[in-house]
């Protein structure tokens, strides 16, 4: 049997960094056509338990068949909602997550949908709250709470639905404490007469090679996906530079030894992997490199190069979407300069194994505005059913998927959209803020002429207040104002990089690094508050160098009467030091509930004194409905890994009437 699968995950999880510690709850909706089924607590089932011994198993041969059924609903799991769309192209919405939740993954099966769901870290509701997650099975309406992880993780979670049986495997890490030490969690939910047992029967496998060393998130969720396809786990050893297929019970079925040495490897199926190979031919010249597609036999060891590129080269990098049994699609981005509506485009294209033959299938691309970063539209969500391409798309006021059928394949967007194809009727979420007006963005890359490299790139956003508010004109002259002010920021540093670059390259080997600086900042939220005020937030990134760049936000308040921007010492009618009183009061009962996310003091009095200090009236900090939200920056008081820090503090504290 070949060995393929269907995506079925949520569009931000490509890429869960450690920063993105969450907090979730399974407080969705969901909408029926599911069969009925019981519902209950987790009973837990016994090590070592066999699928005869759990009662009731739904098998993988019952007479559904469960290879036909899986293609009878592909899964599409956007932020907020999952879809199921049907063979002759009607979706219909399967789940959404309650106000203040989000999905990471979901996954289908015997008609039960299964979702992880999350409260994203430093939003409104979840500032002070506690972290975790939960995985929920959403059958005939109903949920059941199947797994609900502690504060000490977490990563990314990976499940697939095989045999009658949920499969979940996700790593505990104590990040907030620093704790380096991590354990890898296997366990499996199969549902009996009794409710719901859960067991550890693939627990073994967590310390196999390909398992136990290397690019271990990746390679679960890769294994889990052959396993359901095909019933071998197909897992990457990178110490061995070598492909791995086990069976359940942890026998080796087959190995390969890639050519080349990489650090992972893109898409596998039963017969061929696909992996990325960069040579960079001179040592700590990062800036130069020669890139490689890889195509290689499973079976044979034989290798192919699909695709090249290097740093002077025209060629774009071809990046892996999936691998089929007789097809590879993947994309390529367009680096052209964009200062229009529609940023950041991509091309996708198939490429035909046995012929090499490659077709350009539709090229899309994401709007200004929030939400940006969620997703890479034309890319997060691709799937290809019934002849079908399916993938994340933004329309002005939401953001959703798109389908595209054969006969309108080559197709580039037209009149003002950023996709080809039809939009689904069910779309994932609203973009809110453009109930209030528009965003206009500008993107830009600067080059260095001595070298052909990318130095510096930036991208930036305004929003621009509907003509229909009185005062609209003057708002918008202060918001241009700042973006202004920040495209000059911008191109200042961009100049200062390309001043470090002198077109020796001994001297210049430490400037010239293999990733560009950047400076990004994005809308990020638009409300009015009460009658008379209009808050508008951005955040955004820099890169500086380094492992990593920082995170930083900017708030802003106006008076919808006059067109002043506003700040809390306009508001606020008490005293510097009864302000910071307060600020230090709400601190240190945050950091009592929840000290997790800082690093805490000595005692309380020493938090009540730091944070007084600290504390005053131009401090960062957003307006809410009911509160303001006093916000510590990464460092400020807590670890990178922690975020945003957040304090709400009530207006009727502070004697504040919106």
């Amino acid at each position: 049997m070949k060995c393929t699968w269907k995506r079925k995950q949520g569009w931000f999880l490509a890429i869960l960094l450690a920063a993105v510690f969450v907090s979730a709850g399974c407080t969705g909706k969901a909408d029926a056509d599911l069969p009925a089924g019981a519902e209950g607590e987790v009973k837990q089932q016994e090590a070592g338990q066999t699928d005869a011994q759990a009662d009731e198993d739904l098998s993988a041969e019952d007479e559904t068949g469960r290879e036909d059924q899986a293609e009878d609903v592909l899964l599409l799991a956007g932020r907020k909602k999952v879809v199921g769309v049907q063979p002759d192209g009607t979706a219909d919405l399967l789940y959404e997550a309650g106000e203040g939740y989000y999905v990471q993954s979901a996954v289908y099966g015997d008609g039960i949908v299964f979702v992880a769901v999350y409260q994203e870290q430093n939003s409104e509701s979840t500032d002070s709250g506690e972290l975790e997650r939960r995985l929920c099975a959403v059958e005939d309406g109903e949920e059941t709470v199947l797994l609900d992880i502690d504060d000490t993780m977490s990563w990314a979670l990976q499940m697939e639905y095989v045999d009658g049986s949920l499969i979940v495997e996700y790593v505990m890490e104590d990040y907030a404490n620093f704790n380096n030490s991590s354990e890898t969690k296997v366990i499996d939910f199969t549902k009996t007469s009794e409710g719901w047992q859960q067991g550890d029967r693939y627990q073994k496998l967590a310390e196999l090679p390909g398992f136990a060393e290397g690019s271990i998130y990746a390679n679960w969720k890769r294994a889990l996906e052959s396993l359901k396809s095909c019933g071998e786990l197909i897992t990457f050893d990178s110490e061995g530079n070598r492909l791995i297929s086990y069976d359940t019970d942890g026998n080796l079925l087959w190995e390969s030894a890639l050519l080349q040495d990489t650090y992972d490897v893109d898409e596998v199926n039963s017969d061929y992997t696909v992996y990325s190979y960069t040579d960079y031919p001179e040592e700590d010249r990062y800036d130069l490199y020669d890139g490689s597609l890889i195509l290689h036999d499973n079976r044979t060891g034989e290798e192919q190069t699909l695709f090249t590129w290097n740093e002077k080269s025209e060629d774009k990098r071809a990046i892996p979407l999936m691998l089929t049994e007789d097809k590879l699609y993947y994309y390529q981005s367009e680096e052209k300069q964009e200062e229009r509506e529609v940023f950041d485009r991509k091309q996708i294209y198939s490429y035909e194994l046995k012929t090499g033959e490659e077709t350009f299938l539709y090229e899309a691309g994401r709007l200004a505005g929030p939400p940006m970063n969620t997703i890479t539209a034309g890319v997060s969500g691709f799937d290809v059913y019934q002849g079908r391409y399916y993938f994340a798309a933004m329309e002005e006021d939401s953001i959703g998927w798109a389908m595209l059928s054969e006969d309108e394949i080559g197709k580039t967007p037209a009149g003002g959209k950023s996709y080809p194809g039809a939009y689904l009727s069910v779309w994932d979420e609203k973009r809110d803020f453009r109930q209030y007006g528009t965003v206009e963005g500008i993107k830009k890359t600067v080059i260095s002429d001595s070298y052909d490299i990318d130095v510096y790139e930036y991208y930036q956003e305004c929003f621009k207040l509907d003509p229909s508010y009185e005062q609209a004109e003057r708002i918008n002259e202060t918001l241009k104002e700042i973006w202004e002010g920040d495209i000059r920021y911008a191109e200042d540093g961009a100049a200062q990089e390309l001043s470090y670059l002198t077109g020796n390259d001994e001297l210049d080997g430490y400037s010239r690094s293999m990733y560009p600086l950047s400076y990004d900042n994005e809308l990020s939220r638009v409300e009015v508050l009460g009658a008379d005020y209009l808050t508008v937030d951005y955040s955004g990134y820099e890169y500086t160098g380094g492992a990593h760049g920082y995170p930083y936000r900017s708030h802003y308040l106006f008076d919808l009467t006059t067109g002043e921007e506003k700040t809390l010492a306009d508001l606020y009618q008490g005293s510097v030091e009864e302000f910071k009183d307060i600020v230090a009061q709400y601190s240190v009962q945050n950091w009592k509930d929840n000290p997790d996310p800082y690093f805490g003091w000595d005692s309380e009095d020493a938090a009540y004194a730091d944070l007084y200090d600290n504390a005053s009236l131009d401090m960062l900090m957003r307006y809410g409905t009911d509160e303001i939200v006093i916000e510590y920056s990464p460092y400020e008081y807590g670890p990178y890994a922690s975020g945003y820090i957040g304090v709400e503090i009530p207006y009727e504290a502070l004697n504040i009437n919106l």
